[in-house]
């Protein structure tokens, strides 16, 4: 016996691409906060808005889309990171200890 009609749009939604990259960013952006600095500062960014535009996405069509928790959880860690950044950037000029590259980077004694 042949099953009813499914949904509209052929199957069960799908999870929506940029909250995949939401989260990988958000992920990535604590690696980019420890080891970076502020130079790392565009992947939280990017975290923030992918999950941001996917979110839009995902509530203008649920039927199509999902992924929500991983727009969200995205955009946690970027804003989490991204706030880290500006604490160490705001202490870093204040104690007068900011280097935007690793210590010790070209200077070499040979």
């Amino acid at each position: 016996m042949p099953a009813g009609p499914g949904p509209a749009g052929g199957g069960a939604p799908k999870i929506e691409p940029m909250a995949i990259v939401s989260l990988v960013c958000g992920i990535l952006s604590f690696v980019c906060c420890l080891c970076c600095n502020i130079l790392g500062a565009p992947v939280p960014l990017a975290a923030l808005v992918t999950g941001f535009l996917s979110m839009q996405k995902i509530n203008k069509d649920p039927q199509t889309w999902t992924g929500k928790g991983f727009a969200i959880a995205g955009m946690a860690t970027g804003g989490l990171a991204l706030l880290l950044m500006i604490g160490y950037l705001i202490y870093a000029l204040v104690t007068g200890t900011f280097s935007a590259t690793p210590r010790g980077l070209g200077n070499y004694n040979f």
